[in-house]
């Protein structure tokens, strides 16, 4: 089993979590690709902007 984990804090950039949430939607072809993908999950905090 693998995992990857990618936390983005989000304080001085220029997206909020839904704005990030809404360009990874977009690329979210390039997951298609991979191999014995059973589960991808999008997980935001946006109080602390992450």
């Amino acid at each position: 089993m693998k995992a990857m984990i990618a936390w983005w804090d989000l304080t001085d950039a220029d997206h909020d979590a839904e704005s990030l949430r809404g360009l990874l939607r977009e690329g979210a072809g390039n997951w298609e690709d991979v191999s014995g993908l059973a589960l991808k999950v999008w997980v935001s905090d946006p109080e602390h902007h992450r």
